[in-house]
């Protein structure tokens, strides 16, 4: 009975290296094409964050930095006076609205070299050019600007910002995109217009990657196409057009079902056009609600790699012949031993500031004294950087929280003196480039940063919500992965990292 167990052993093994062969080569062709819709799945989601955080940060440095509190404390004069500056200063801006709980106080519009100012009045609206300048500017709905303006201001929250549909506000053939945010003084919001042909123009110039076609949509269900151009060419204008106008068959394709199915927005989803699987993706432009997507294609072919091609399936059905072989070969050799084993048996005002201040720090809110001065050392220093970066990379992958730079650990508030930067502009920007070197422009939706004046110093509030997925903090050749652990950033082992996975996994979907 020993010998008998020990046999039974041997052609359990044989058995188990045959069927196993068999499996394996099943499931290296059958399972092909699981293999590829996942890699194809995955290079549309990596491309379509991209992208989109590029678009952000594009956005949030024409549109919103700096610009905030050059409102605040400022009569109505002195608003209007502040506004025409702005306009003058920021030339890709085609136009900014003031509005309070009332309704629209006054517009600035841009036309050509023109900048016209007005307010509404008796039901119409005034401007101040001349009559033969006025038939250039594009007729305002008062009741339809007004409604949306409205719907607007109940949506916001402070610190967040809100986009508005290019569509809602157009005129002459060129298409508006609007950003809004709450002064928090006088009930007033300003809104802020940009042409969405310096997205358009971004997009054309970007690296795709293997994206093949890329588009913007909105909730209007109007889409535009984005064709690709070189250095130093000049993107053709575009109209928003119905999903049936696109001259694409692929962007036509893809916005047909994005259309008609709005559970594909956000997902990678496969689709077919004259033969050929393409897949296609789409994500808002804003982690806080918004009515403007990206939408990516790309052919199913291009990132078909070594491990998913025919020649991969017929070499590892050899290697797998080849290996079977072998393995029978080595249990017939050492049978006698094996038959012998048989025997055996892981915010944004400065009252807010000032209120997250004396609340002092806790798991939602740390202070750092500099962006990249070391106080101890008497100069600039890498350190000191990844510091706030790993703060708010703790944030991303916890509840999120508030990072403050200019402030003490004992509540201080410092400002940005000792980094010596020229301007907030460039403190703003030297932050968002560590966040994309160091963390990936695609979390971008998820940081919001702002300069704002406490004490006569310039203190940078970074608002962070919790991201869709791990937020890493490269550093080099080597990856950390922070969380909070009350008021501290703390490091994850491999154990404790793989614990998260799972206590995270609905919010990644499952798949994590």
């Amino acid at each position: 009975m020993k010998w008998a167990g020990g046999r039974s052993l041997y052609r359990t093994l044989v058995i188990c290296v045959i069927l196993a062969a068999l499996a394996v080569g099943f499931l290296a062709v059958w399972g092909v094409r699981s293999f590829r819709e996942d890699a194809a799945a995955m290079a549309v989601e990596n491309s379509v964050k991209g992208l989109a955080g590029t678009v952000s940060v594009l956005v949030n440095v024409l549109s919103e930095t700096g610009e905030r509190q050059q409102f605040s404390g400022l009569d109505d004069d002195q608003v209007r006076q502040r506004v025409m500056k702005v306009m003058r200063d920021r030339t890709l801006m085609s136009g900014i609205l003031v509005s309070d709980e009332s309704g629209l106080e006054m517009a600035v519009l841009r036309e050509g070299e023109m900048l016209a100012s007005g307010y509404p009045l008796d039901g119409t609206f005034r401007w101040n050019v001349s009559k033969e300048d006025r038939q250039r500017l594009p007729d305002i709905n008062l009741d339809s600007l007004e409604h949306r303006l409205q719907s607007e201001r109940a949506a916001l929250k402070p610190g967040q910002f809100s986009w508005t549909s290019a569509y809602t506000f157009h005129g002459h053939g060129e298409s508006w995109m609007t950003v809004s945010w709450l002064l928090g003084e006088k009930g007033r919001m300003l809104t802020f217009i940009l042409p969405v042909s310096v997205v358009v123009d971004q997009l054309a110039r970007a690296d795709r990657g293997e994206a093949q076609k890329l588009f913007l949509f909105w909730e209007t269900e109007r889409f535009m196409d984005i064709p690709k151009v070189e250095d130093g060419e000049t993107p053709s204008p575009q109209a928003a057009v119905s999903p049936d106008e696109l001259r694409d068959p692929v962007a036509a394709k893809a916005a047909e079902m994005l259309m008609q199915d709005h559970g594909l927005r956000g997902s990678p989803f496969r689709f077919r056009v004259s033969g050929q699987v393409w897949w296609g993706g789409s994500r808002p432009l804003s982690a806080f609600g918004d009515s403007m997507y990206l939408g990516v294609a790309m052919p199913q072919s291009s990132v078909n790699t070594e491990l998913s091609g025919d020649r991969f399936i017929y070499g590892f059905g050899g290697a797998i012949v080849l290996a079977a072989m072998l393995a029978l070969y080595l249990l017939r050799r050492y049978r006698s031993r094996i038959e012998g084993l048989g025997l055996r048996q892981a915010y944004a005002s400065p009252e807010d500031v000032r209120a997250l201040i004396d609340g002092g720090e806790n798991e939602r809110v740390e202070f750092k004294q500099t962006l990249r001065f070391n106080v101890k050392a008497g100069k600039n220093g890498r350190e000191i950087e990844l510091a706030s970066v790993k703060t708010v990379t703790a944030f991303l992958n916890s509840r999120g929280g508030t990072l403050l730079i200019g402030v003490s650990d004992s509540g201080e508030v410092l400002g940005l003196d000792d980094d010596k930067f020229e301007n907030d502009d460039r403190a703003l920007l030297h932050f968002n480039n560590l966040l994309g070197q160091h963390v990936g422009v695609h979390f971008q939706p998820f940081v919001n940063a702002r300069v704002v004046h406490l004490d006569g110093k310039s203190v940078i509030r970074v608002n962070c919500v919790r991201a869709d997925a791990p937020a890493f903090l490269v550093n080099g050749q080597t990856e950390e992965f922070y969380a909070r652990s009350g008021p501290a950033s703390r490091k994850l082992t491999v154990r404790q990292f793989y614990e998260y996975l799972r206590s995270s996994r609905s919010r990644f979907g499952g798949h994590r």
